[in-house]
């Protein structure tokens, strides 16, 4: 949190001078399925990369959501220097359905299509794409993957004739989890639109969103989420908190929708 939000204003007081892009970014692009809690992930300096995560939130919510988070951040929650929960408690306090699952998502959602200028990037047209992992084809079989706290994962997504899609994702009842469809119309830099569609998964244990005119799509991305950043005791000494939603096996799967 500390160094992600350094870099942040880096920006916000020097434009020019941009290092999470140039220096951070491809690598943080390329690691989307690591914690957003995980400072030492891709090399030991994704946490500068991180710095995409209060520019999206500056733009969603405004400046004073990170700084309310900062102010929180030594509680009066428990445990202390708890990044997660502070940005949960600011976010919360910017209206009754938010907090960092439904923000995580929705940024996860966010950065697939994030060159394309429509959700308030900065620079975004040098931002690299960032890494999609296998594919979504309907009618094949639902994927089995693991994510950890706080991370998520890009598909391609092959609708073949369907005018409409159906992504559904199961997790472990319980999971404070996330999906979303993308879809661009046009070429990067200059879409006709962005369209997206997501769902939080609250304790249920599955969720499905719907993606119409998908023969209309330049491309279309499937997100599955782990946005769960809980917990275990207090920080120790010179170490790294316990989180308890680990390794959540999930499932995604591409279909038609039913009809009404």
């Amino acid at each position: 949190m500390f160094e992600s939000t350094a870099v942040w204003v880096e920006h916000r007081v020097f434009p020019g001078r941009d290092d999470w892009l140039r220096s951070f970014l491809g690598t943080w692009a390329r690691t989307s399925e690591r914690p957003i809690t995980n400072a030492n992930a891709g090399g030991g300096l994704r946490m500068y990369g991180s710095g995409v995560w209060n520019h999206w939130l500056d733009s969603t919510y405004g400046p004073e959501i990170i700084l309310r988070a900062w102010e929180l951040s030594r509680g009066p929650f428990q445990p202390k220097d708890y990044a997660v929960g502070a940005y949960n408690e600011a976010l919360k306090e910017a209206g009754p359905i938010y907090g960092f699952p439904p923000a995580f998502t929705r940024f996860a959602a966010a950065t697939s299509e994030w060159r394309s200028d429509s959700e308030g990037f900065p620079r975004a047209g040098e931002l690299p794409n960032v890494r999609r992992t296998g594919k979504l084809s309907l009618g094949a079989k639902r994927k089995r993957f693991r994510l950890n706290n706080t991370s998520y994962r890009l598909m391609r997504v092959n609708p073949r004739s369907a005018s409409q899609i159906k992504l559904r994702v199961t997790a472990p009842k319980g999971l404070r989890a996330g999906l979303a469809l993308v879809g661009r119309q046009g070429p990067v830099l200059d879409p006709v639109a962005v369209v997206t569609k997501t769902k939080q998964i609250r304790g249920t244990g599955g969720g499905s969103v719907k993606l119409a005119n998908a023969q209309s799509f330049n491309r279309i991305t499937a997100v599955v989420v782990n946005a769960d950043g809980r917990v275990k005791g207090n920080k120790p000494p010179f170490g790294s908190f316990r989180y308890s939603r680990n390794q959540q096996q999930l499932t995604a799967k591409l279909r038609r929708p039913r009809s009404p």
